[in-house]
C-alpha cells in the first residue's frame, strides 16, 4: 500500500533522505516508524534539495531529466561541460535525492525523482498559501473613508 496523502509522501521522502526508511514508499512502514519512541521529529528536507539546485548547471540537468530520463553521455552531448563533470553533478543530485538511476546494460539511466519535486512544490506552496491568505485578509479589511 502506498502513502495515502501528500503529507505522508513528504514525510516518507524526509525519512528516506535521513536514511531512516528504505526505498519502499508504504504507509505501513511510516506507521511503524511513527510509533517508535526514538524517532525524532522530522521536517521536510527541502533545504538539501534547494542547496543541490543552487548551481545553474545542476538546474539545467534536472530540467533536461524532467523531460525524459537520460544517460550521462546523452546529457553531456548538449552541455558545455565534460562527461566527468556531468557525472559529478549527477552524483550530487542523486545524494540529495533529486535524481535516481538504474542500470540498463553498461549504462546508467538517470531520471528525476518525482517525490523530491513534490517536496519542493510543497515547500514553495507554503509561501503561496501565506501570500494568498495575506491578500485575502487585506482585501477583506474595511476601507477607511476620510
Amino acid at each position: 500500500m502506498t502513502a495515502r496523502c501528500s503529507c505522508c509522501s513528504v514525510l516518507l521522502m524526509g525519512l528516506r533522505s535521513f536514511g531512516w526508511l528504505g526505498r519502499r514508499n508504504d504507509y505501513a512502514s511510516l506507521t511503524r516508524l511513527l510509533r517508535e519512541p526514538t524517532l525524532p521529529f522530522v521536517m521536510t528536507n527541502a533545504s538539501v534539495l534547494l542547496d543541490a539546485l543552487v548551481e545553474p548547471m545542476r538546474r539545467t540537468i534536472v530540467e533536461r531529466l524532467a523531460s525524459r530520463p537520460a544517460a550521462v553521455t546523452d546529457l553531456a552531448r548538449d552541455l558545455p561541460i565534460t562527461r566527468s563533470a556531468v557525472s559529478q553533478h549527477l552524483q550530487i543530485l542523486k545524494s540529495a535525492g533529486l535524481v535516481t538511476d538504474r542500470a540498463v546494460g553498461t549504462r546508467r539511466i538517470y531520471a528525476v525523482e518525482p517525490e523530491a519535486l513534490a517536496v519542493l512544490r510543497a515547500y514553495f506552496d507554503t509561501f503561496w498559501t501565506r501570500s494568498l491568505t495575506a491578500f485575502r485578509d487585506a482585501a477583506e479589511q474595511p476601507e477607511d473613508t476620510p
